[in-house]
């Protein structure tokens, strides 16, 4: 979709923008990596309207408003009160997009940005009957390392039984998922093990229909894209606590990474050292036909 001489142009002028962002610690938040992807693929599709699905502080609809200065932005955020930046261009809603109607919206001219944690099998049917065609999800990442369903998975066929994995350290969230365990989801699970360091509790396969649907969704994706990295991703740099908490094989839960845009360090990246690799988890668009 990009030739990598593309990217690097794109760069360009996305640092000249992102230079002025309104919030420089968005920590749990969107970085200058996937900013550029978010920013790149508004460039170049364009659309009238845009819905985001998850804000959190408001770095993305930052992204989206100086990417695009007169396309409609609908924002879905169920805390606003954690929102720092708002946008003139934007509504606001705390309810989930599914819940919402999109009538009235020009399908092939709106693109959705999702960002809200959400499994993505509980989205096919909402982007089916809606006829949504542009779709970026930023936390890509392959369902061993999520603990949800992704495009990754769905593209790859890899539909890995997930894990929650927490450190003894944490008391009050191993209670809550000790009464999920034993009583009041007990459904959701299947077996619970006692690590040196951690408590890996295991989630039961997901159910055939859930995998059926994604299969079939899986031929009405095309155009397929992966961002790559802007420098060579490292991840046990992006992992480094989940490594020493819960011995994370980095290769095996992160699958393939594309080669990075740059193959050598460049100057303008000095200032961001700190954001680079950090949150990196292959950003994708793709179109539903």
């Amino acid at each position: 979709m990009f030739e990598n001489i593309e990217l690097k142009k794109n760069f360009s002028e996305f640092l000249k923008v992102y230079k002025d962002r309104p919030i420089k610690n968005n920590t749990s938040g969107i970085r200058i990596e996937h900013a550029f992807a978010l920013f790149t693929i508004l460039k170049k599709i364009k659309p009238s309207y845009v819905i985001e699905s998850g804000v959190f502080k408001g770095m993305s609809t930052w992204i989206i408003e100086k990417s695009l200065p007169n396309t409609k932005i609908f924002c879905i955020e169920p805390n606003l009160k954690k929102i720092e930046y708002f946008s003139k261009n934007a509504k606001y809603f705390r309810e989930d997009i599914t819940l919402l109607n999109w009538q009235k919206l020009e399908k092939d001219k709106t693109l959705i940005f999702f960002d809200d944690h959400v499994c993505f099998s509980k989205r096919i049917n909402f982007l089916k009957e809606n006829n949504f065609k542009h779709i970026t999800f930023d936390d890509n990442l392959p369902s061993s390392a999520i603990g949800y369903l992704t495009p990754r998975a769905i593209v790859s066929e890899k539909f890995i039984n997930p894990k929650k994995k927490i450190n003894y350290v944490y008391i009050l969230r191993l209670l809550k998922f000790f009464i999920k365990f034993y009583f009041t989801e007990s459904q959701k699970y299947k077996k619970i093990i006692f690590k040196k360091k951690y408590v890996e509790f295991h989630f039961k396969d997901y159910d055939q229909s859930i995998i059926s649907k994604c299969k079939k969704f899986r031929k009405n994706m095309s155009n397929y894209y992966e961002f790559p990295p802007l420098v060579k991703f490292d991840g046990k740099k992006r992992f480094l606590k989940h490594i020493k908490k819960y011995d994370l094989d980095c290769k095996q839960v992160l699958g393939s990474i594309a080669p990075p845009i740059f193959k050598k360090k460049i100057n303008e990246l000095d200032e961001y050292e700190k954001e680079l690799g950090i949150q990196y988890g292959n950003f994708c668009y793709f179109e539903v036909t």
